[in-house]
């Protein structure tokens, strides 16, 4: 199963829009995993003392999840991704380089799935984004943490 989805970051400086998806193989009949990644999709700016930077953000990896009572018409699913994603900030200062980060991170999220069809699933989540391995407040003038909303349309058999 897997599809296109949408996150919604909350971070001290703005709330990030990400897009991307993930898709995973079912292992038994609640167990599953997979890959996954999200990258920002609107204009983010950080405003440091003397000037703004434009912050960029990708992540992916991989994805565990567990479902149940998955044949049901609602039913409770509980995911996380980890691995490793990069961060950019570029100044806009005239002549400045692009500034950039890599760290790791997880994602745990609780989810809550509609049955549409007996192939097609929607999902409305509520998770955590951590970040680690990187001084990012020092290095991109933001911490990347924050709580998230997802919005994931799941295609593959039951």
């Amino acid at each position: 199963q897997g599809g296109p989805g949408v996150k919604t970051l909350f971070l001290p400086q703005g709330t990030a829009l990400l897009v991307g998806g993930s898709g995973s193989l079912m292992v038994g009949d609640n167990f599953g995993i997979g890959l996954g990644g999200y990258s920002l999709a609107n204009e983010l700016v950080i405003q440091m003392p003397t000037h703004k930077r434009d912050l960029g953000l990708s992540y992916g990896g991989l994805e565990w999840d567990y479902s149940i009572l998955r044949k049901r018409l609602f039913y409770l699913n509980f995911s996380c991704m980890t691995g490793v994603g990069q961060a950019f900030a570029v100044p806009r200062l005239t002549g400045a380089d692009r500034i950039q980060s890599n760290f790791y991170y997880i994602d745990p999220q609780f989810n809550i799935m509609l049955n549409v069809t007996h192939e097609l699933r929607f999902d409305l989540g509520v998770g955590y984004f951590a970040t680690a391995g990187a001084d990012l407040k020092g290095t991109l003038g933001t911490e990347l943490n924050g709580f998230n909303l997802q919005i994931l349309l799941f295609y593959g058999k039951l």
